[in-house]
């Protein structure tokens, strides 16, 4: 999707030559709003293709977003500066910091959680019963292709706050899902062959501002 952009932006500053050269527009007056518009977008579109708030296309997004400001003289430069770096360094800090864990519960299920970073998990269960999944400002791919049921039951609780999850599910097995998607995403892609009515996984989810992807 980023090399679209960029190749849309291209032809679009092709147009814009053309169109100054044709004396129709003065490119000098609009040069200067090029390039922050371009970081911004693509700091934009880096999020909305990771379905998640990356702390790198954010620090785009936010310098495109300032510049664009300073250009449209907005506000002042200064208060620009006084707000823009240090927001940057926090942002860095936070990206370094990178918190994923797993834990398990006193039943024997896991929880899994990426806050600020990515996590990526290949669970090994011969008899499943439940897990946890959280996403805050992050992504987890949990893959659960090779679990075994316990009494053909298993539930998945997802919340996911400015981030996304991908769920890796087995084949042949029927997911049926309830839950909140709030200024976000549920998208089940599990793909059935001959749906096994025995094995059955049920997920509840809350997700805001992210999104939700099941395959197998």
């Amino acid at each position: 999707m980023i090399k679209k952009t960029l190749g849309l932006f291209v032809i679009i500053l092709g147009i814009l030559l053309f169109l100054s050269n044709a004396e129709i527009i003065d490119f000098n007056e609009i040069s200067e709003y090029l390039l922050p518009s371009l970081v911004l977008i693509i700091g934009v579109v880096g999020m909305v293709e990771r379905r998640k708030v990356d702390i790198f296309y954010l620090i785009l997004f936010l310098l495109g977003l300032s510049s664009l400001i300073l250009a449209l003289e907005i506000f002042d430069k200064s208060i620009v500066g006084l707000l823009l770096f240090p927001v940057i360094i926090v942002l860095i800090g936070v990206r370094i910091l990178n918190i994923k864990t797993i834990k398990k519960d006193s039943n024997g299920g896991k929880s899994y959680c990426a806050l600020f970073g990515g996590l990526e998990e290949k669970v090994v269960n011969k008899e499943f019963e439940s897990c946890d999944v959280t996403a805050l400002f992050g992504g987890c791919t949990v893959d659960l292709s090779d679990i075994k049921l316990k009494d053909n039951k298993g539930h998945i609780n997802v919340f996911v706050l400015f981030g996304g999850v991908d769920l890796i599910l087995p084949k042949k097995h029927k997911v049926t899902s309830e839950g909140l998607p709030l200024f976000g995403a549920f998208d089940n892609k599990n793909l059935v062959e001959k749906e096994d009515s025995k094995n059955e996984i049920t997920i509840t989810y809350t997700v805001v501002f992210g999104g939700i992807e099941i395959k197998n």
